[in-house]
């Protein structure tokens, strides 16, 4: 059966960790939590002992448990005018040490996330209202193991690798696309297929478009690639070996595609269509059926000169996308065929750029927007979130020091929360702190900043993409530049744990 319970906020806590700049708050807030521990249930098979809690969750011999989980166990009063309260001790030795005393509910959230990699002890110890005290059975349990890496992908044939997004595959792999800037104006869509340990599997280059820019899963493993092909919006539908099973072209006249998602049937492509007879460009969505044969096709004048940048499905079958206008930039949000609901313009007077847009746990809409004063060079913006329920303000959030460029992702985590990424300036130990860098930032449901990590903070590196793994870890996507080989850029992909962490080599 399932059981509610509440239980108070965990305070934030904060630390300062290597040669990375982290702000590190593990903070949980649970305000009811069901658990599955079968107490109770008439065709439950588990025989508790005689005044023994019993079914712990994880299960004794658990493998692969989140470093988030939390404990639960089951126990039955010895009679109706007893109480109990329990005690509940754990570790990796052999000592255990007492971690709760006086819990009430046969729920216990740890004050720390559970360290990666790591077998975990625990035991209940009951404590009966009548002064009995009984020592429950010594469960265990793994933790995940991140196979955490940073891994920088020099490839001879191609030049100035830069990679946009990614994707991962049922069996761990992950596939992480993007381009290459060869003598042509136009450059190459570049695809590498990586493992689960960082090993480049293959790679594959098509000049059907100039970039992938963004990359979903379909059905079996296959999946699409989309972006702008020299004049037109351009798809590719690929098996999970890198074979070519459909490729098409959509729209004229400097059209392009910037973002994908796979409705419950078809496609929907969004992008940018340049309006000759206004001389001025649209935002752009083309709707398919599974083999891309258009079947629909929208294009909203918003804000000005405007350019779809990045494109969700809601959770009411709906869509929703951003971008940026003369105007500034802009949310609009659609049905299922694509009418408008609503749209609001987040026009400051500043240089803005809505670049990623996410669906929150409890369906608010959310937009990461880079804000500058200036349009020179080296772009200099400060990056935001901006909340949104049905087209009303509802809060926002500011991330930590400047962005370098119009690019990044913010994705919506599993435990209701939002992650972003994007390059900002490097402040690493000994360092003089003007060098570009991939960072994440993970916020929490309620607001509060748990962490902030820099990645290969010695070399420059510019981050484009993130995604977060079944696991719960993250992988975060860009290039990066060694300057003590020469100033080409590569393919750099970093597999972090669930709180942001590589681990030591």
């Amino acid at each position: 059966m399932f059981r509610a319970v509440n239980l108070d906020m965990i305070l934030e806590a904060m630390m300062l960790k290597g040669k990375s700049l982290k702000l590190l708050a593990i903070s949980v807030l649970v305000l009811a939590v069901f658990v599955f521990s079968g107490c109770g249930d008439e065709n439950s098979t588990v025989t508790p002992a005689p005044n023994r809690p019993y079914s712990p969750v994880p299960a004794s011999g658990a493998t692969d448990v989140r470093p988030d989980a939390t404990l639960s166990w089951c126990y039955d009063l010895p009679g109706e005018d007893v109480t109990v309260t329990y005690d509940i001790s754990y570790g990796t030795g052999n000592d255990l040490i007492l971690a709760g005393t006086g819990v009430t509910d046969t729920v216990f959230t740890p004050p720390l996330a559970w360290e990666d990699n790591s077998t975990y002890r625990w035991q209940v110890t009951v404590k009966l209202s009548d002064g009995t005290q009984v020592e429950g059975p010594i469960w265990n349990f793994s933790t995940i193991y991140g196979g955490t890496w940073a891994n920088s992908y020099a490839l001879a044939s191609y030049t100035n690798l830069q990679l946009y997004r990614g994707i991962e595959l049922s069996g761990g792999d992950l596939i992480v696309a993007g381009s290459c800037d060869p003598s042509s104006f136009y450059g190459t869509e570049v695809l590498l297929r990586i493992d689960e340990d960082g090993e480049l599997v293959w790679s594959l280059d098509d000049d059907l478009m100039s970039s992938v820019s963004d990359l979903v899963l379909a059905d079996n493993d296959h999946f699409l690639a989309v972006g702008p092909g020299n004049t037109r919006g351009a798809v590719t539908y690929f098996d999970d070996d890198g074979t070519e099973i459909w490729s098409r072209t959509y729209g004229e006249n400097t059209s392009r595609f910037d973002a994908a998602v796979v409705p419950s049937s078809g496609y929907l492509f969004g992008g940018t269509y340049y309006n000759s007879a206004a001389g001025n460009s649209d935002a752009w969505l083309v709707r398919t059926d599974g083999n891309g044969i258009k079947t629909l096709d929208f294009k909203f004048d918003i804000a000005g000169e405007d350019t779809l940048m990045d494109l969700i499905e809601t959770d009411d079958g709906g869509f929703a996308f951003c971008g940026v206008g003369s105007e500034g930039s802009f949310i609009t949000r659609v049905n299922e065929v694509c009418s408008e609901l609503w749209t609001v313009e987040l026009s400051t007077g500043n240089i803005q750029y809505a670049i990623s847009i996410v669906q929150d746990s409890d369906s608010t809409i959310s937009v990461l927007q880079m804000e500058s004063s200036s349009g020179t060079a080296p772009f200099t913006a400060y990056q935001k979130s901006y909340r949104l329920s049905d087209g009303v303000f509802v809060g926002g959030y500011s991330f930590t020091g400047p962005a370098l460029q119009r690019g990044g992702q913010i994705i919506a985590d599993d435990d209701g929360g939002i992650t972003a990424l994007f390059t900002s300036l490097a402040s690493y130990d000994g360092g003089s702190g003007n060098t570009p860098t991939m960072r994440i930032e993970r916020i929490a449901p309620f607001g509060i900043r748990l962490w902030v990590t820099e990645y290969n903070a010695y070399d420059p590196t510019w981050g484009y993409g993130l995604l977060q793994l079944e696991d719960g870890n993250y992988v975060g996507i860009g290039s990066s530049q060694s300057g003590e080989l020469d100033n080409n850029r590569y393919a750099f992909v970093v597999r972090t744990t669930y709180n942001g962490e590589l681990h030591a080599e």
